[in-house]
């Protein structure tokens, strides 16, 4: 009786795993998030647990906001090829965080276009590092 009450318990905890993932909100398109304050970044390459990413896919960049919940503050389609992403700082002409701080980590993720499930993503860069540093 133990052993079904355990998967019972491990299989909801992975559902709410899963879904947490899918409760990131994306925007439909960089416009939405501009602050006016940006850096670009050259991505060569998406991995999603090690396995490199072709197609199908949109990276977005997520920093923390005043209340810890992770938001977007830069997106861009990933094609398997080098790609740019804006990436976001916070505007100093309003009074709550709306993008990267200087030197704040950047997290990424990557939302399946076909099955709309967010995965946390690995990102090899051209040159530079996940520190946000405005242009």
């Amino acid at each position: 009786m133990t052993k079904h009450y355990s998967t019972l318990f491990l299989g909801l905890f992975v559902s709410v795993l899963a879904f947490g993932q899918n409760t990131l909100l994306w925007p439909t398109g960089p416009e939405e998030i501009n602050t006016g304050v940006n850096s670009t970044y050259l991505v060569q390459s998406v991995s999603l647990e090690g396995n490199a990413i072709v197609f199908g896919y949109e990276l977005g960049a997520f920093y923390l906001d005043d209340q810890g919940e992770l938001v977007c503050g830069g997106i861009a389609p990933w094609t398997g090829s080098t790609t740019q992403i804006a990436v976001m700082g916070d505007d100093a002409t309003t009074p709550s965080k709306d993008g990267f701080s200087e030197g704040e980590e950047i997290t990424y993720f990557a939302l399946n276009t076909f099955d709309q499930i967010t995965y946390e993503a690995n990102v090899t860069y051209l040159q530079g590092s996940s520190e946000f540093s405005t242009n």
